[in-house]
């Protein structure tokens, strides 16, 4: 996570299908992955592990709140005055003008615009506007893969005080796997999720095709963008994708990072070599 001293300056170095219903400032560096990089495994790391049940540690929750916008929180969209969509907060990115921002799934811009919104406590009633949601798209491109991705950007005061980049405790994201990566992935490999209501989950690997990523993990209606990843048994992460499709206990699907980030021309905001202290 990037700290409330994480300034302008500094930036500028560093810097589905239908459903979309403790505080700890560091100060790590970040690096950020080019979109079309292809960060594969450190040496020893291909064993990726599981590091959460099938359902999680516990039964989905109604929304998750935090004091700052940080991957895995949920993201509200007000696309009708007695409506809302409920998402998650997905990947941290960097716009080519260092701007900060984050990604969710494309469909979960329900209307182009709309109010959005995170909640900043646990009973609902403390809010953070955001930017609303742009770029989104949902399709399939000349390569023959599913995309579903939006973006938002932070405001500038937003920018300047505290914002999240890390995943879930104790995980170093370290790139972005390439699609061709992806599919190499053995058949029954852990795939992790952190979803706003289903929290952290992992489960097989059934299938990664051109398209798209299909796994056993379990998400429910409102985890619609949440980031998709695996993780070795020293905490260091690669970004696989984002929820797009399901939701199911053992059935889910998960739109490609890689292209999603060569599309829109971001960067992916990721740990330091050293990890974050």
């Amino acid at each position: 996570m990037r700290s409330a001293s994480s300034r302008r300056g500094r930036r500028c170095a560093a810097r589905a299908a239908g459903w979309a219903v403790a505080l700890v400032l560091a100060t790590a560096t970040s690096w950020v992955a080019e979109p079309t990089a292809n960060a594969e495994p450190a040496p020893g790391s291909d064993a990726w592990i599981s590091i959460a049940g099938v359902r999680g540690s516990r039964p989905p929750v109604a929304f998750t709140a935090a004091a700052y916008p940080r991957p895995g929180v949920s993201l509200v969209q007000q696309f009708d005055p007695t409506e809302v969509s409920e998402c998650t907060i997905s990947w941290p990115i960097v716009s080519t003008r260092s701007d900060i921002g984050y990604l969710t799934a494309g469909h979960c811009d329900r209307k182009e615009g709309a109010p959005l919104w995170m909640y900043t406590d646990a009973e609902g009633a403390g809010r953070l506007n955001l930017s609303p949601l742009q770029n989104a798209e949902r399709g399939v491109d000349d390569a023959g893969r599913r995309y579903d991705a939006a973006l938002f950007f932070l405001s500038p005061a937003q920018q300047e005080a505290a914002y999240g980049t890390v995943i879930n405790d104790g995980i170093r994201l370290r790139g972005v796997m390439s699609v061709p990566s992806a599919k190499a992935l053995p058949v029954g490999t852990p795939v992790c999720m952190n979803g706003s209501r289903s929290g952290l989950t992992c489960g097989p690997l059934i299938a990664a095709g051109d398209d798209q990523l299909e796994w056993g993990g379990a998400a429910v209606q409102g985890d619609s963008g949440a980031p998709v990843f695996v993780v070795n048994s020293s905490g260091d992460a690669q970004a696989i994708g984002m929820l797009h499709g399901g939701p199911s206990d053992t059935d889910n699907f998960a739109t490609y990072l890689a292209p999603v980030l060569e599309r829109l021309k971001v960067r992916l905001i990721v740990d330091d070599k050293k990890g974050i202290s």
